[in-house]
This record gives structure tokens, C-alpha cells and sequence, in this order.
């Protein structure tokens, strides 16, 4: 994911940037991996020191992590990797 090249270049604009547009483009056709975005996006908030943006998206992100596993069901969905 491009946002995370540049979170770990230090570029946090362009981090930013990146993850919103794909979060945008990820929710706007309803895809549920749109959770990546939201990890991504925490740590990017992390990274500027704004804990509550932080929080504010790792709780979307927790949000929907639960709803994928509920729509799976207990079908032996492996847990996906939170970055």
C-alpha cells in the first residue's frame, strides 16, 4: 500500500493523502478490506501525535474487522493482519 511507503518515509502528507483516496475509492464500491485504510490512517494520526484521530479510526477500523468476521461467519476465515 502506497500510504505505508510513505508513512515509513516519514512523508505523512503523502501518506495521508494516499490512504484517503483509497479508503474513498474502497468504500464507494463497498469493498470490506476498506479496514486497511482505517489501520492505515491510525497510524498515520499516531504518527502526527493526534491521539484522538487515532483512536477515531482504529475504531472504525475494529468496527469493521468485526463485521467481516460476523458476515464469514465461523467458517475458519483466517484473522486478517492489522498493520
Amino acid at each position: 500500500m502506497l500510504a505505508i511507503i510513505h508513512l515509513c518515509l516519514g512523508d505523512l502528507p503523502a501518506a495521508e493523502r494516499n490512504a484517503e483516496a483509497a479508503r474513498e475509492i474502497r468504500e464507494s464500491i463497498g469493498l470490506n478490506d476498506v479496514w486497511k485504510e482505517y489501520a492505515a490512517l491510525a497510524e498515520i494520526a499516531a504518527a502526527r501525535q493526534d491521539a484522538v484521530a487515532a483512536m477515531g479510526w482504529a475504531e472504525k477500523r475494529d468496527a469493521k474487522l468485526a463485521e467481516v468476521r460476523r458476515l464469514a461467519g465461523s467458517g475458519g476465515m483466517p484473522s486478517p493482519k492489522i498493520i
